[in-house]
């Protein structure tokens, strides 16, 4: 439950989000006219808490969905889901820290003028900005389908949700291209102030030299102990989830018979259908293993 109520607090923003980045092939203008919308409504009080709120919870969840797995081995669609979702974070902290916890900081108000114009300013951004878009994207379909696809309208809807999912993205990515190809035009022809990768100078830190360098190296520590913090909390997983598989290795065992006639062994504590992946036999499971879609069935013989 609280998965999916994250899930779709993301997903609005994701895709309002997105549906804003897209107007940059109508003007970089456009794009600031909606941002004045929808900032108001996300960095609210209310709206930071729950966006911010949602993307941890969610983000742990994703954690601990790492760590409830007794096996590995899964269908590509939920591996991709899984790793793909435990990506996200580690691309995601520069851009949140180079603009909500910049405006912060810096006490400046980010537009997409500064914001495109930094990005395009960094290859390392140029090639981290696209690919955060399309594994959030991809990330947020695969968790939509697998949750809706059991529901009996979902499957006539697909004929309108395949073309919106193909061209939100798609016209994000148009729309950041067009913004940054509009920047450059401007600042050729000397019709916006440039300075340090095309940031405006209307929107520069009001602070002083001393106090913006300042600001600047505590924005640059946080952002290294976001990605610590992150980075150790995965390898606390995996080890923990070695040390599991070590102790299981070593505990009491169960055997099931498959219809195949192949005797499999899994450690007490597997439910039968990790005790079938783990062996490499496929075995249907719409929901992946959550007790939802009541495909996974078995039949026992004696006990």
């Amino acid at each position: 439950m609280l998965r999916n109520v994250t899930g779709l607090v993301l997903a609005v923003y994701i895709a309002t989000h997105l549906f804003n980045h897209a107007l940059g092939v109508i003007s970089i203008d456009a794009q600031d006219g909606l941002l004045e919308v929808l900032a108001p409504v996300w960095q609210s009080v209310p709206g930071t808490v729950v966006l911010y709120g949602s993307l941890i919870v969610h983000a742990l969840l994703g954690l601990y969905a790492l760590w409830v797995r007794k096996t590995l081995r899964m269908p590509t669609w939920e591996l991709a889901q899984l790793v793909l979702g435990l990506a996200v974070p580690l691309l995601l902290i520069p851009h949140v820290f180079g603009t909500r916890v910049a405006q912060a900081l810096l006490e400046t108000n980010p537009t997409y003028h500064t914001v495109v114009a930094s990005i395009w300013a960094s290859p390392m951004a140029m090639v981290r900005q696209p690919l955060l878009v399309v594994i959030v994207w991809i990330h947020l379909l695969i968790g939509l389908h697998y949750w809706l696809r059991l529901r009996s309208r979902y499957r006539h809807a697909l004929r309108v949700f395949y073309p919106v999912a193909v061209v939100v993205p798609l016209l994000a990515l148009l729309g950041f291209w067009g913004a940054g190809i509009e920047l450059r035009e401007l600042a050729a022809v000397g019709e916006e102030t440039v300075t340090q990768g095309y940031r405006s100078s209307a929107t520069a830190s009001p602070l002083s030299r001393e106090d913006e360098t300042r600001a600047r190296a505590r924005l640059a520590s946080r952002e290294r102990k976001a990605y610590e913090i992150y980075a150790g909390l995965l390898v606390i997983v995996l080890l923990a989830r070695a040390a599991r598989h070590l102790v299981h290795a070593r505990g009491e065992t169960f055997a099931i018979r498959h219809s195949n006639g192949r005797l499999i062994t899994a450690p007490v504590g597997h439910s039968l259908l990790d005790a079938l992946r783990d062996a490499g036999i496929p075995h249907a499971s719409v929901c992946g293993g959550r007790a939802r879609c009541t495909t996974c069935r078995v039949r026992i013989e004696h006990s």
